[in-house]
């Protein structure tokens, strides 16, 4: 077996960005259109073997002893080896071991590959929860697009490093796994999702798809059934999904609980201090259809009803509660993204949000808390060292332009057009003009007199500098939230181009100044001048982004996701594990504050060999190491340091209903 670890995904990457824009274009195109979920859902309805009709066979795991069945739920899964596997390993034990909330609890480690953690091995006064029989990938599986490679080397792989084989004698079939795709498993029009997670009785690990469309429904003892939904890039059900859970909604029986697991958190930007149309249109759509099947339960069945609404999508642990204690219609709202995705701070989610019939719901829990989140946001700062060539295109593009401006305004000199001014600058009278302006504002009225004048007479120009511009403005959207102003992103957008164009005319009106003595050796002084411009460019630039991203998310709500996504943090990560038992369900948010970085090979592996091009794949942080595993191995990789989950708080408990009553 080929275990590949590959770095956290760097989103700032120049090659990233216009792959994955691409991809997103393209799938925003016609990535619904290629009809893929009609086409599953028309083969799944000739499938022989309990699929006939469209419906799923029965999840095959038994109650245990206590008569509960557990499940797991991890979400945004599939980026840097360290983090997901960190989650992975813990999935993959036989039991966790917990203290109270908040209360760090290093796990054992098994004594080599072919064994696992036993309840004695734990500290007496923990909880010890079993592991999931089942357990639910909640979309993203991987990042930051879906193919086959990226699948098996970014999640599937890792996951079979946690727990290659988990096939007792009494559980032939392993853990059973059901997924819902995300966006970024929508990015190829859900090909290579397919592949992986649609076909029934393929293994991955110790888990086993059992789903033959991209959505499901899974009926569980005690009357708890859970529903995954696929809503596509556009926020949107298609006829047979829609036709599939009306049919599922009518098997419900009377005190049923339904549990619903979405691709995205829609009713994060329903904050109630706002007016609807404040979330946007993508939100309510989304919105529209969760409340949908909500309404198909409760309608249906009137004493079945959805007690969970479960998202990923959001790289952080944030819960909200409709109702009280105890309430019928009381309903958790949880997002639960941290299955090893870059963490998202919450220090921007609203403390109340608007749900079903118009209730507000309130924020109960967060993981990280919204002090700490604060806090993580100034490591914004070593994007310059973490981006080194996204921070040297952009100066590429501002000294481009200074170029194209400083060329435009020795053709004005030329020809006369500017002979009482003078060009923007020359070879020693650079840093005079520039000491000027600060000595007095009429030198800096006469610099920008020149700058204006130049893209008056030169078209392209113009037309240059206006493109460069949308582009910031256009970043600036792209980081829009629900409380940012409308007057936020074109202000935030030109003012840091302003602000970067102008430094850029300093630093080079200094170096060209500086340098102004070697000018009778030109392949000299020009190849300093690129050099000096690139590598202050490089700093200054980079450093006035990454302090851009900072005070626009402070004082406009802008770019809270590129405030994280740019330091890619593999800490702070989280997932549930779920109790459904004959009184209700219990639902267990796991969190884990530091991933483990170093992995070694688990007693009992055969020496794992090194493959494909070392010099190259270490230039990438990429090592991939080839493994024989026998029957029985439990896991493949062992923490250096011991792993450290908590209860990030209390269990969530939902009492079930009986015949419309608690």
């Amino acid at each position: 077996m080929r275990v590949v670890q590959r770095p956290a995904v760097g989103w700032f990457s120049l090659r990233l960005m216009l792959r994955a824009g691409v991809k997103a274009l393209v799938s925003a195109l016609a990535g619904t259109r290629t009809a893929r979920r009609e086409v599953l859902a028309a083969l799944d309805l000739v499938r022989q073997h309990g699929h006939a009709g469209g419906r799923i066979r029965p999840a095959a795991a038994e109650p245990g002893q206590d008569g509960a069945i557990w499940v797991d739920y991890v979400a945004d899964l599939g980026d840097g080896f360290a983090a997901t596997h960190s989650i992975a390993w813990l999935v993959g034990r036989d039991y966790l071991g917990l203290g109270a909330p908040g209360q760090v609890v290093a796990q054992p480690v098994p004594d080599d590959a072919t064994h696992e953690v036993g309840k004695g091995d734990f500290p007496a006064g923990l909880t010890l929860l079993p592991a999931g029989q089942i357990t639910v990938f909640g979309g993203d599986q991987v990042y930051p697009y879906a193919t086959q490679s990226d699948y098996a080397d970014r999640c599937t792989g890792v996951y079979y490093a946690a727990r290659p084989w988990d096939r007792h004698p009494d559980r032939p079939e392993g853990r059973r796994l059901y997924t819902i795709p995300g966006n970024h498993d929508w990015y190829d029009g859900l090909s290579a999702y397919v592949q992986s997670f649609c076909q029934p009785g393929r293994w991955h690990g110790a888990w086993q798809v059992q789903q033959a469309r991209s959505y499901f429904a899974l009926d569980l003892p005690h009357g708890v059934s859970i529903w995954g939904l696929d809503l596509a890039i556009e926020n949107d059900f298609d006829a047979p999904q829609l036709d599939y859970f009306t049919e599922r909604a009518g098997r419900l029986k009377d005190g049923d609980t339904v549990i619903l697991c979405v691709p995205t958190p829609a009713w994060i930007k329903r904050d109630a201090r706002l007016a609807p149309a404040d979330a946007g249109a993508a939100t309510w759509d989304a919105w529209s259809k969760i409340e949908m099947i909500q309404q198909l339960v409760k309608h249906r069945n009137g004493s079945a009803q959805v007690r969970a609404v479960i998202s990923g999508d959001l790289h952080h642990y944030a819960r909200y509660h409709a109702g009280r204690d105890g309430e019928r219609n009381s309903c958790q709202y949880i997002t639960c993204g941290g299955g090893g995705a870059f963490m998202l701070g919450t220090n921007s989610v609203p403390d109340e949000v608007r749900v079903l019939d118009g209730k507000t719901a309130t924020m109960a829990a967060t993981f990280p808390s919204c002090a700490v989140s604060r806090a993580i946001r100034n490591g914004v700062y070593k994007l310059v060292y973490r981006h080194k060539l996204f921070c040297l295109a952009l100066a590429v593009v501002l000294f481009g332009l200074v170029w194209v401006f400083q060329a435009a305004s020795y053709v004005m000199k030329a020809t006369g057009s500017s002979a009482a001014m003078g060009p923007v600058w020359t070879g020693d009278t650079a840093l005079d003009m520039l000491q000027s302006t600060i000595r007095n504002w009429v030198g800096l009225i006469d610099f920008w007199h020149v700058l204006l004048k130049s893209m008056i007479h030169n078209p392209l120009l113009s037309l240059i500098t206006v493109g460069i511009a949308a582009g910031f403005i256009a970043f600036a959207a792209s980081g829009r939230s629900i409380y940012s102003q409308n007057w936020a992103v074109p202000v935030a957008g030109f003012a840091h181009f302003m602000v970067q164009i102008c430094v850029a005319f300093l630093i080079a009106a200094v170096i060209r100044a500086v340098l102004g003595p070697l000018q009778d050796w030109i392949l000299v002084y020009i190849t300093l001048m690129i050099a000096l411009c690139l590598f202050f460019g490089w700093m200054v630039c980079g450093t006035l982004f990454a302090l851009y991203l900072r005070i626009a998310n402070a004082t406009t709500g802008l770019h809270e996701q590129e405030l994280c996504s740019s330091q890619a943090i593999e800490d702070w990560k989280c997932f549930l594990r779920i109790k459904v038992a004959a009184d209700g369900l219990t639902i267990h948010p796991i969190g884990l504050r530091h991933a483990v970085r170093d992995w070694r090979s688990a007693p009992g592996t055969q020496a794992p060999k090194t493959t494909g091009a070392r010099g190259l794949m270490q230039a990438l942080r990429v090592s991939a190491n080839d493994f024989e595993v026998p029957d029985g191995t439990t896991h493949l990789l062992d923490p250096v340091a011991p792993l450290a989950p908590q209860l990030i708080e209390a269990p969530i408990f939902i009492p079930t209903i009986r015949g419309g009553r608690l």
